[in-house]
Formats: C-alpha cells, structure tokens, sequence
C-alpha cells in the first residue's frame, strides 16, 4: 500500500525541525574564556641561602585609577613577583635575614591615535599600548653584621593591541607580558644573588 504524506504536514515537520534548532542555538552556552595557570618558578632548585630569616615585602601598591590597568590582569604583575622568593629562596642558615621587596609591578595602558576620514575605513588601528614595568629589590645581612649584599632588577615589557582584539585575546596578551617578564626576572635575579650576594650563597646541603 502506497502511503501518502500530506504537504502541509511535511512543512510543518520541517519548520518545527528548523524551529528546534534554532532553540538550540539560542541556549548554547557561550565559549568559556581560557584559564591562565598560576605562574610558578619552582621547576628549578631553591636558592639556599645562609640566613635564618626572609622577609618579603611589597613597596607597590596597585592603583586602579588610569591608565594602571595591572590589576585587571589574569595573574597581575605584583602577586607572580611575590610567588617568586616563596618559590625560589630558601631560608637554610642559623642567623641573619634577607629582605624581598616589591619595588614596583606596574602595567599602563596608552590610549593610541586612531585613523581618520577615509582611511579609517581599510585600516585596523592599534589602539593601546600597555607597558609593564617589574622591580625587585633584595637585600641581605649577617647575624653579626659583617657581611651585607644587595641586588635589584627591573624588567619590562610593552604591547599593542588592535581595534580587533577581543577581551579574551587581551587578557591573553596581558598574561604572556607577565609570564614572559618574570622568567627574565628569574634569570637575572638568579644570578645577581649569585655574583652580589655570594657570601650568603650556600652550595652544599
């Protein structure tokens, strides 16, 4: 037996398919932003240093007034520079103390010229420039006060971005900074401590 569908049945079939995904569509849930892990230095072995004490500090403080945008970061400036001695000093000698200091963990965002007239229609402009700034200060002193070092880094990093840029490719943009100025701080705060402060550099357990 022949079976026979009527048409306006078939429309309707299809219009409520088409109906159907489109509610679907709607109730999809938006793409989640991407996660930064947290930045740590303690792939390598700690500094140990012959002193009974570290004291870290924080000279920074964050502004949220403009242009200091550092404490809209995904992982700001100044908490991956206060990891930093958690993870890489270590306090291993029965007197005499070393001071960590934040000096500065600073990032400011300059608003750029923009195209005008016709050529604002062919051109993406960059449309801020954001310059990070890192410094660190440590210092050191024996318990008999005879023997003192110090050292002190500071890096940076500056960035563009264009009028195309979405939020989450900004906040991309902004970890990068942080992540890629703190292993140059790793670098050469290593090796200042190496070269300033050999006296309270232990090599042996």
């Amino acid at each position: 037996m022949t079976a026979f569908i009527h048409r306006s049945t078939i429309v309707g079939r299809i219009t409520g398919g088409i109906f159907a995904l489109g509610l679907l569509a709607g109730c999809a849930a938006p793409m989640d932003d991407p996660t930064y892990p947290e930045l740590r230095f303690n792939t390598q072995p700690p500094i140990r240093l012959n002193v009974a004490a570290i004291n870290v500090t924080q000279s920074y403080i964050s502004s949220v007034a403009d242009p200091y945008v550092d404490q809209l970061f995904p992982q700001p400036p100044v908490k991956a520079a206060l990891q930093w001695p958690a993870d890489r000093l270590q306090a291993a000698g029965a007197d005499g103390s070393l001071s960590y200091d934040v000096v500065n963990a600073s990032v400011t965002d300059t608003k750029l010229p923009r195209s005008t007239g016709l050529s604002s229609l062919t051109t993406v402009d960059q449309t801020d420039r954001f310059d990070l700034t890192i410094t660190v200060k440590v210092s050191a002193i024996s318990g008999d006060s005879t023997h003192r070092g110090s050292a002190q880094v500071t890096v940076t990093r500056a960035q563009t971005i264009n009028e195309k840029t979405t939020e989450s490719e900004r906040n991309t943009v902004w970890y990068n900074m942080t992540r890629d100025a703190m292993q140059e701080l790793d670098t050469k705060l290593s090796a200042q401590i190496s070269d300033n402060l050999a006296w309270f550099r232990q090599t042996t357990n």
